[in-house]
């Protein structure tokens, strides 16, 4: 049996627990209706006001195998695990992977990640396909 260390007081948890995944179907398909898109190279990323802050991965059969695509996905959420300050707090995130993101390492998703940032704190209203949501 191994003793788990004890958690530094004051430090913030590099923890992925489930309160912070997307795992409905209709999360996803509510940011992915509704949500801010924002496009880089090798992701979309979408985001839709919420209360907390959560991640979910899509990867498409397009990437790669099933080994690709889980591979993206831990990459992913390594990236969120370790830097949510990148992401805007209280969103629902969606990133969609597309076709060549099975070649990127840690350093490059985290990058376009980091040049998308701008964009993702930027307080506009929610497009797609280019064109403005109506208010509700």
């Amino acid at each position: 049996m191994s003793a788990s260390l004890p958690k530094p007081s004051g430090a913030p948890s590099q923890g992925f627990p489930p309160s912070v995944r997307l795992l409905r179907r209709g999360d996803f398909v509510r940011v992915q209706a509704k949500g801010l898109r924002v496009h880089t190279p090798h992701f979309v990323i979408l985001l839709v006001a919420n209360e907390g802050q959560r991640l979910g991965v899509t990867v498409g059969r397009r990437v790669g195998g099933a080994a690709q695509r889980n591979r993206v996905k831990r990459l992913v959420r390594e990236v969120f695990r370790r830097n949510r300050r990148l992401f805007p707090p209280d969103c629902d995130i969606v990133l969609v992977a597309r076709p060549g993101a099975e070649r990127l390492d840690y350093a490059a998703v985290k990058g376009e990640v980091e040049r998308a940032q701008s964009a993702l704190f930027r307080p506009h209203k929610a497009t797609r396909g280019g064109k403005p949501h109506p208010d509700p």
